[in-house]
């Protein structure tokens, strides 16, 4: 009778502790899938949290997606009405607050461009791309004045016009003619398309140089220093005198520039440009002690591709010249020389 009490209690715990390990099982199964289901909304909600001003992130998207397909259409009205919006959850994008800016300039709203503009330019990656268009907003309504030092700002800022030349521009129609539009229209072209800085090519090479009786007298090198223009110059004439030089434009004057320093002590100074087929200088001769005189040297290039090359003195500040070599440049071979 005990024995059979015994088993029978047994039998009860044995079957109350499986109950208990399966239904633990099962909890925990259900936990688990609770709380992959639960994830995406614990995700979005920390989203949320992180950004409380901005809405959620899918209401973020389908704003921007939307302020995007109207800028690309040119609905006008309806980007200012985006970015307007997006400006304000987002203060600190700057590809937002360029394109409100664009979109109320686009839309004719010229003096509320010119504010967005501004904020637009205060982001470094836009501040170049922005402040041009704040200089055509300025043409727009007729400011010569700002509209220029917008524009001088925006090519000292590194504005590039990589398609056609901003004179081409019909928001710059008011001073497309304007001195120093033009210098800065230059200025705004790569470097490869700034015709001033090829004006020189001519002169590169290898060159021996006869004089007008076909003697030769010297010999003269010239180098292209990478892709902005700038010369380096040497020479050598038969009685041993050697001198070296530079040329190159002057961003400040776009003028041609070049200088001279001889093993004798002369040195010279030129400034020109390139005028009626020719380069053409006008400079000083400081030589030994205080002599100084005035000099002319004109550069002609010539069909067969050789360089007529003229110098002038005046000891009397210009009031009579005196040739100081008529002769060729040839060019030759750097094979040949040697």
């Amino acid at each position: 009778m005990k024995t059979g009490r015994w088993v029978c209690i047994a039998l009860i715990l044995l079957t109350m502790a499986l109950g208990v390990r399966f239904g633990l099982s099962a909890i925990s199964r259900k936990r688990s899938i609770g709380e992959s289901i639960s994830k995406p909304e614990i995700h979005s909600t920390q989203l949320a949290t992180a950004t409380p001003d901005s809405g959620s992130c899918y209401e973020e998207t389908l704003l921007c997606q939307k302020a995007k397909s109207a800028f690309e259409n040119h609905e006008w009205d309806e980007a200012v009405a985006c970015y307007t919006t997006l400006c304000r959850t987002k203060p600190n994008n700057g590809r937002f607050a360029f394109n409100r800016a664009y979109s109320l300039h686009a839309a004719g709203k010229i003096d509320e461009a010119i504010v967005a503009h501004r904020k637009a330019a205060k982001f470094p990656g836009y501040k170049a791309i922005a402040t041009y268009n704040l200089a055509c907003a300025f043409s727009l309504k007729k400011d010569r004045t700002r509209a220029l030092k917008a524009l001088q700002k925006a090519v000292d800022a590194g504005f590039i016009s990589k398609r056609d030349p901003i004179g081409n521009d019909g928001n710059f129609e008011y001073i497309k003619n304007d001195p120093v539009f033009k210098k800065l229209e230059l200025l705004s072209l790569p470097w490869d398309r700034r015709t001033i800085y090829r004006q020189f090519d001519f002169w590169i090479g290898t060159w021996d140089v006869y004089n007008k009786k076909g003697q030769l007298i010297g010999e003269r090198t010239v180098k292209k220093n990478g892709q902005y223009g700038g010369l380096s110059l040497s020479f050598s004439n038969h009685r041993g005198l050697k001198g070296t030089g530079f040329a190159l434009v002057d961003p400040e004057d776009l003028k041609w520039k070049q200088y001279w320093s001889g093993e004798n002590g002369t040195s010279l100074k030129y400034v020109g440009e390139f005028k009626d087929g020719k380069m053409q200088f006008l400079g000083k001769v400081f030589g030994e002690g205080s002599r100084v005189q005035l000099q002319r040297a004109t550069f002609t290039p010539l069909n067969d591709g050789n360089v007529k090359y003229f110098i002038e003195n005046s000891k009397d500040s210009g009031k009579t010249w005196t040739i100081e070599f008529d002769g060729i440049q040839r060019r030759v071979l750097s094979a040949q020389r040697e």
